[in-house]
């Protein structure tokens, strides 16, 4: 499979728990958020060059490189591991910045910790707020006559409410 066709069929996926797409790099802080988060949890990619609907528009400079090795050794304690692999597609360079789970959690982006859930990064105490509610709404759904039903209506609109 050539690169072209291997970069969309990962776009094709979506952004979901394990990949998010960036069109730009503006800041290193705010892409440390998303480095930590994938560290926290399961891991993943970052699509960087690549707009939400899919469109590869492709890394405009080395600063954006620059700042996304920053992101990942600098803002992220303890470092986390990164691998960037750079792909130059039709014109585009498109960087593929793997994140593997990390043995050290939490690493925190700055002073917050953050970890994945679904296809956003979320704080590290909303995100075990949404855990839990996770895991009761489980068991509402396993054993749907322990539990009264308003309450289970309460457990989904929160989570709703956490995650629109």
């Amino acid at each position: 499979m050539d690169d072209k066709h291997y970069l969309q069929k990962l776009i094709s996926e979506g952004e979901h728990q394990q990949q998010d797409f960036k069109y730009k790099v503006q800041d290193a802080v705010k892409l440390a958020k998303s480095v930590s988060a994938f560290a926290n949890t399961d891991g993943g990619r970052l699509l960087i060059g690549v707009r939400d609907d899919g469109h590869m528009s492709g890394v405009r400079s080395e600063e954006e490189i620059y700042m996304m090795h920053q992101a990942a050794y600098r803002y992220c304690q303890p470092p986390s591991s990164i691998k960037f692999d750079t792909y130059h597609i039709d014109g585009r360079t498109i960087v593929v910045a793997t994140i593997p789970p990390s043995d050290k959690r939490p690493v925190y982006a700055t002073t917050l910790n953050f970890v994945r859930a679904r296809s956003r990064s979320i704080k590290h105490k909303r995100a075990l707020l949404y855990s839990h509610l996770i895991t009761t709404l489980n068991f509402v759904r396993a054993r749907s006559r322990s539990i009264k039903h308003e309450r289970a209506l309460l457990y989904s609109h929160l989570i709703a409410t956490l995650l629109p």
